[in-house]
């Protein structure tokens, strides 16, 4: 798989499908896409990934992108 790659990613039953970024073998999404795939609503998305900040479980400097977050809002 080449970098900075877009697939189309589509559940077993064909309900959701997510263009997806792969770039040095980390798989990308915007909140609204985890959203999508999940059944959840992104505010709930945004919800968790602070709260997993907050306790130390993730790095927020290695796991948000700026890209993300500005092509998110670009819509």
């Amino acid at each position: 798989m080449e970098n900075n790659e877009i697939v189309l990613f589509e559940s077993r039953d064909g309900a959701v499908t997510l263009p997806v970024k792969i770039a040095s073998e980390t798989v990308w999404l915007t909140q609204a896409q985890i959203a999508q795939l999940f059944g959840k609503d992104r505010t709930v998305i945004g919800r968790h990934i602070r709260n997993a900040i907050s306790d130390g479980e993730i790095d927020a400097t290695t796991m948000c992108a700026k890209f993300a977050h500005l092509a998110d809002n670009a819509a």
